[in-house]
């Protein structure tokens, strides 16, 4: 595959916002409108000269509404989106203010829920989330570690 812009890198570069939630522990999913009733957390694509720090923040005030504080990365993998091929990296993140409800960007998520672990592998098993059980546990168990070496 021949890139348009000959300075585009082979894979696009995304982030995924982990964002747990303070308290309960639980973590943001999105139904974005051309999924259908796929859930998975909300992220979007890097701007040029963007770090992963600030592509999270803005992409998560755009998506969903909330400023956040992101720990780093703690997660990655390789998937196709909208056409390319694209190198997702997951951030783990809270909620900097006290959380308000997600705001929602309507050509980017339909609707937003917070689950736990369990319920978000249980998505996975019913086949309404393209993330492995496998890999929520990892992700999950990598932020939740990271958020709380951020804390401390």
């Amino acid at each position: 595959m021949i890139a348009d812009d000959p300075g585009a890198p082979y894979a696009r570069l995304a982030v995924v916002g982990l964002i747990r939630e303070p308290g309960e522990g639980r973590w943001l999913l999105t139904r974005a409108p051309r999924t259908d009733e796929i859930w998975a957390p909300p992220g979007g694509r890097l701007e040029r000269e963007e770090s992963l720090v600030q592509a999270t923040e803005r992409e998560m005030l755009e998506e969903v509404g909330l400023r956040v504080e992101v720990a780093g990365p703690c997660y990655a993998y390789v998937t196709m989106h909208k056409g390319e091929r694209t190198v997702a990296v997951s951030m783990a993140c809270r909620v900097a203010e006290p959380a308000p409800a997600p705001v929602l960007e309507p050509r980017e998520a339909l609707d937003a829920r917070w689950v736990t672990v369990e319920e978000w592998a249980a998505l996975a098993s019913a086949g309404l989330t393209l993330w492995a059980t496998a890999d929520i546990l990892r992700a999950t168990t990598l932020a939740q570690t990271l958020l709380a070496i951020d804390a401390g």
